[in-house]
């Protein structure tokens, strides 16, 4: 019987060190506050980190999932534009869209891509990330609301509304100009003693 050995320790240290670097790369990739994904040059998914499936739900993402076909309406058109310029250059204009998958609440995400080629240049994958906006879009809605409600309120017809600086008009609604007998824009910079009765 003969018989060898050898000291494979090192190689298995080696080994081990880089399943640790491979398991934290991907923990990174999987639960980053973002979504990661890449599309073919088809525009279909190759890979998918568990953030992005956790906003698509119960979505089935498979290989062969187009992703525009997670999309409607407006940002399906918005990202097949965005899509088509990012096969033709190395990166893409920064865009927002709107995903809602059926069982999962709807997000709008800012989606920055860039592009992976081959050694000719041909197209080879996308490298995309999505952040979630939405909260910032929802928060923005509420201030144009605002925005709208205090515009009505200010441009009323049954409350006249009259802003003085230094004894100056400086703003009035449409409503003033009216109860006092004036015509548009004949209150703007009036002294305030002509709003007086005589």
């Amino acid at each position: 019987v003969f018989g060898s050995a050898r000291d494979i320790t090192d190689r298995k240290r080696l080994l081990h060190s880089l399943e640790e670097s491979a398991a934290r790369v991907r923990d990174l990739y999987d639960h980053a506050p973002c979504g990661y994904f890449s599309l073919d040059a088809e525009g279909c998914l190759v890979h998918v980190n568990a953030t992005l499936q956790q906003w698509l739900g119960s979505a089935v993402v498979e290989s062969h999932t187009r992703f525009s076909d997670l999309l409607q309406g407006e940002s399906r058109r918005r990202f097949h534009d965005h899509f088509i310029e990012l096969t033709l250059q190395e990166r893409a204009p920064e865009i927002e869209i709107e995903i809602a998958p059926p069982g999962a609440p709807r997000r709008v995400v800012r989606i920055n891509a860039t592009a992976v080629r081959d050694g000719r240049g041909d197209f080879l994958m996308s490298r995309t990330v999505a952040v979630d906006v939405t909260a910032q879009h929802e928060a923005l809605q509420q201030v144009r609301c605002l925005l709208h409600d205090q515009s009505a309120m200010l441009n009323s017809d049954l409350v006249g509304m009259v802003k003085l600086a230094s004894r100056t008009v400086i703003w009035k609604n449409t409503a003033m100009e009216r109860m006092l007998g004036y015509g548009p824009g004949e209150l703007e910079g009036a002294d305030v003693r002509s709003l007086y009765a005589r």
